[in-house]
């Protein structure tokens, strides 16, 4: 048995005759198809599931949609909520993490402290039992999530839900896959929950200062297993990232860089791979300063550098065997007489110069010095995640994250990883004929393009500061980094997706 925040998870069959205090919850499909665990429980009570379809009770539902059944012959201490699967044929994820959020709300009406979960025994498309245990968990964390650390009234809403979720097991021999799941499951459900308090945090308290007393308590919890260094702005400077200073000066908050390594494998000829998150506490835009409309929601700005935490918490957590460096870059975007101008034209760590056309075009400026001052390590790759571009948003919404790589292997993998976990990405050219976008007449180039395609060329940009032999990601979570619908609620990606292809990774990795 594991613990989750709010409540425990189990694997075991039951005897439902014998169970009391207990909620089943279990499935139909489209034309009252039962599935296996209903079969078992309409034949233990006279068929009296199937006498209900005669009252046509689920004509015309929507999947999701449950009933309550608290009586029923031959199973007194047993209830069961009957839930709405649709089409059996087309059973799949994105149905099953519906039917788990209308679960999850349903139970809050009932305060039962086991609940059998036979659903996860239906077979989903192209999901093995691992992966439905695994996606179940997070899925069942995922909409229990609250944030409320700055509401007076603490009690949760979800109070009454009860405290263990038990999964059938289909083969005694299989119960290590159903643990590993279950262990997987709530290592990163533990680290996307934290990645979304910390995005979730007010500007005026999760600053800089703030970010790197979390750097040391990170440090502390994983003991033996990491180890830290703090770049601050005396040190930055030492390095000539202008680039990345620039657009703090505008701020009272000093910009600092958290450089998080882990050694999870002794082979010496094993190159670090690098992930970098953009970390902007918060983005006014600057002279060039947004629209007072939602910029409340510019606090997400430093949502990149939030996931770090998470995916090396996961990493570390899971023994992954790597070696993987997380760079947090955090600073503030604001509006004094010190910020920099439109007009601006400043030298870059690499000794490349930048003319300013827009200083709400910051995350580039900041990604740029760290992407040349990571060179020094040597990188088996480098992966970087910033909520970038609104460009981003306007071509693929919220619900894909768009990524650039200069390695088709890579693009692969995180599109494999991506569909495994449901952090859904799409992939978006970066071909030269983009980089015209940037010519300048006064410098090397501009801070931002002309015309359309703003996500693909703020990744061109970034593009110059790698060099040719070094394999990138570039992952623009701008659409998909807090659920735009709902204020101050952070989604927690990519979390899972990065630590997936971390996973992954590492299985394919041989020396």
């Amino acid at each position: 048995m594991y613990k989750g925040q709010f409540m425990k998870f189990n694997v075991k069959n039951i005897d439902i005759k014998k169970e009391k205090n207990i909620y089943i919850i279990t499935g139909i499909f489209e034309k009252y198809k039962l599935s296996k665990y209903t079969k078992i429980i309409d034949a233990f009570t006279r068929n009296y599931i199937s006498s209900l379809f005669k009252e046509n009770i689920f004509q015309n539902c929507k999947i999701g949609q449950s009933l309550f059944l608290n009586y029923l012959p031959n199973l007194p201490f047993t209830k069961v909520l009957l839930v709405y699967c649709g089409k059996e044929k087309k059973y799949d994820e994105y149905t099953y993490k519906k039917i788990i959020k209308s679960i999850i709300n349903t139970l809050n009406y009932v305060s039962y402290k086991k609940v059998f979960f036979s659903i996860s025994n239906i077979n989903i498309i192209n999901k093995d039992e691992y992966w439905k245990i695994r996606l179940g968990i997070e899925y069942f964390r995922e909409c229990m999530y609250e944030f409320k650390k700055f509401k007076r009234n603490i009690n949760s809403s979800l109070s009454h839900i009860s405290k263990e979720i038990i999964f059938p097991i289909k083969l005694n021999k299989d119960k290590i896959i159903y643990d590993n799941a279950i262990k997987d499951a709530l290592i990163i459900s533990n680290a996307v929950e934290y990645v979304k308090n910390l995005s979730n945090m007010p500007p005026n308290i999760c600053n800089s200062n703030y970010l790197i007393k979390k750097t040391y308590n990170f440090a502390n919890k994983h003991k033996n297993k990491i180890n830290i260094k703090i770049l601050k702005k005396n040190e930055i400077e030492k390095l000539n990232m202008n680039a990345y200073l620039s657009v703090s000066n505008g701020s009272i908050n000093e910009p600092m860089i958290s450089i998080i390594k882990y050694n999870g494998n002794n082979n010496l000829k094993l190159k670090p791979i690098v992930i970098i998150g953009k970390g902007v506490t918060f983005d006014c835009g600057g002279i060039s300063i947004k629209p007072s409309s939602k910029m409340d929601e510019m606090k997400y700005d430093m949502c990149g550098a939030a996931s770090i935490y998470g995916i090396m918490h996961v990493i570390s957590e899971l023994n992954i065997p790597l070696n993987v460096i997380g760079i947090s870059v955090v600073c503030e975007n604001m509006i004094s007489e010190r910020s920099y101008r439109p007009g601006d034209i400043i030298k870059t760590m690499s000794g490349k110069t930048v003319e300013i056309l827009n200083t709400d075009a910051e995350g580039r400026l900041i990604l740029c010095d760290i992407l040349h001052y990571v060179r020094k390590f040597n990188p088996e790759m480098i992966i970087d995640i910033a909520t970038l571009t609104g460009a981003c948003v306007v071509a693929l919404g919220h619900h894909m994250s768009g990524f650039m790589s200069n390695n088709k292997l890579l693009i692969k993998q995180i599109i494999k990883a991506s569909i495994e976990t449901g952090d859904l990405v799409w992939n978006l050219p970066i071909s030269k004929i983009y980089h015209k976008n940037l010519q300048s007449n006064i410098a090397d180039m501009t801070n931002t393009g002309i015309g359309g395609a703003g996500a693909i060329t703020a990744a061109c940009f970034l593009s110059k500061f790698i060099s040719k032999k070094l394999s990138w990601i570039h992952l623009d979570i701008a659409g998909t980094a807090w659920h735009y619908s709902k204020r101050n609620y952070a989604t927690g990606r990519p979390v899972k997706l990065i630590s997936q292809f971390l996973i992954n990774y590492s299985s394919l990795y041989k020396r």
